[in-house]
């Protein structure tokens, strides 16, 4: 599974290329968080097609991700999920700790960590 990374604002765009599904492998994605924070950019910003679904493997990358970017004070946004995305995000971030926006505009409106 190929990423595209891009920087917006305070944030680092993490973009899926093509379809997430069964078969994809999306632990690159989990280095390019590491990459990020290592580099100083806390807030991270996933994008997933609309086609895409998380299958227990995808949000098990997910979740080390968040559990990551929460322990060096960072945030995790994702952009426009998809209402499956979203149901998997219900599910598994019930406190709420990944925000969601509806675009990357409404992206750059959000505040940064601090």
């Amino acid at each position: 599974m190929n990423f595209k990374t891009d920087i917006r604002g305070d944030f680092l765009v993490i973009s899926a290329v093509g379809d997430i599904n069964l078969n994809s492998d999306v632990s690159k994605l989990y280095l390019l968080v590491e990459s990020g924070l290592a580099q100083g950019k806390k807030d991270i910003a996933l994008s997933f097609t609309a086609e895409s679904f998380l299958y227990t493997r995808h949000i098990a990358v997910l979740v080390r991700a968040l559990e990551l970017i929460k322990d060096r004070g960072g945030s995790l946004t994702i952009i426009n999920p998809n209402k499956d995305i979203a149901d998997v995000l219900f599910l598994i971030d019930p406190d709420s700790l990944i925000r969601q926006a509806e675009s990357e505009e409404a992206l750059l409106a959000l505040p940064a960590s601090r």
